[in-house]
């Protein structure tokens, strides 16, 4: 490989951080019906399939077109230009709800992501 004398292989450096963030709200265990409200906290339409961009209210990140890359009854997953956006509905099993978020944006703040989904969910099932 050109500029790897030792024949290793070239390393490769992204420009940006990528961010995990996973926050469960404990008033929502057990909840039959937390997930669905969570999906339609953030505007996405009940009948949102697999494939379908939609327009939804993410928290932190505001009003956004995100693909719908996976979504069964204990899962929904949202895919915009910059993250990837995980709800687990695992409130189904006597679990809190899950959120997780990879975000690949350049300058990802994981504090400010974390409060604004941590105030979202308050808001959401106070």
């Amino acid at each position: 490989m050109p500029g790897d004398e030792a024949g290793r292989g070239a390393a490769v450096h992204y420009p940006v951080a990528v961010l995990f963030f996973c926050f469960e709200r404990h008033f929502v265990r057990g909840a039959n019906s937390a997930f669905e409200v969570a999906g339609r906290g953030l505007g996405l339409p009940d009948d949102a399939a697999e494939g379908a961009t939609v327009r939804v209210e993410l928290p932190g990140a505001g009003p956004v077109d995100a693909v719908v890359d996976y979504r069964n009854p204990y899962f929904i997953g949202l895919r915009t230009d910059d993250a990837m956006y995980r709800l687990f509905g695992r409130n189904h099993f006597g679990a809190p709800v899950g959120v997780g978020v990879h975000d690949f944006a350049p300058g990802a703040d994981a504090q400010r992501t974390g409060d604004a989904w941590r105030t979202w969910l308050g808001g959401l099932f106070a």
